[in-house]
């Protein structure tokens, strides 16, 4: 609701707001994965469906990307993108609240 109302107030779609919160982080993210994260950090329960998607691409070197297999995925079975997407939303949503609050809403 807080994303709608500034979104409301700036005349532009919510994602505008989600996308611009996501490029302030992405660096954080990136470093943090670069430098592993461990399979405890990743929680462990799918979120619910969200009503607004954005994209969280995020490029790794082959070093980190094969620590994060070894660490998140180590037989080899689930793959990436299920772990890291929760690790992930879970950032996001804790900086997305920061990053309203910042802004006043």
């Amino acid at each position: 609701a807080r994303a709608a109302a500034w979104a409301a107030k700036a005349r532009c779609p919510v994602g505008t707001v989600l996308r611009r919160a996501m490029a302030e982080l992405r660096p954080a993210l990136t470093a943090a994965l670069e430098a592993g994260i461990d399979y405890r950090d990743v929680p462990v329960d799918r979120a619910k469906a969200s009503a607004h998607r954005f994209d969280s691409s995020i490029t790794l070197s082959r070093a980190a990307h094969d620590r994060l297999c070894t660490e998140l995925d180590p037989e080899g079975l689930a793959g990436l993108t299920p772990a890291l997407s929760r690790w992930v939303r879970a950032k996001a949503i804790a900086h997305l609240d920061a990053y309203l609050h910042r802004a006043g809403y």
